[in-house]
């Protein structure tokens, strides 16, 4: 995790497989679940990895996945 990133109340982060990278001034909204799986049946890496400038609303889930940098997600997504 980098520098001024804010993680809200009653976020999961679950790196137990594969890393979770989050870029400078992310901010990463309540009740937001981020995990990785083991593998992916396509070939692309099963880490998660959230760019810079980047906004999750709140109730979120975010499962093996690459978010560019300043993109917003919305709630409930």
């Amino acid at each position: 995790m980098s520098k001024w990133v804010s993680v809200w109340y009653n976020v999961t982060i679950r790196a137990e497989i594969n890393p979770i990278r989050i870029g400078h001034f992310t901010s990463i909204g309540d009740n937001t679940t981020i995990s990785s799986s083991c593998a992916l049946p396509h070939g692309l890496a099963p880490s998660v990895n959230i760019g810079k400038n980047v906004t999750i609303e709140h109730s979120c889930s975010v499962y093996s996945c690459i978010i560019d940098d300043d993109c917003v997600i919305g709630a409930k997504c």
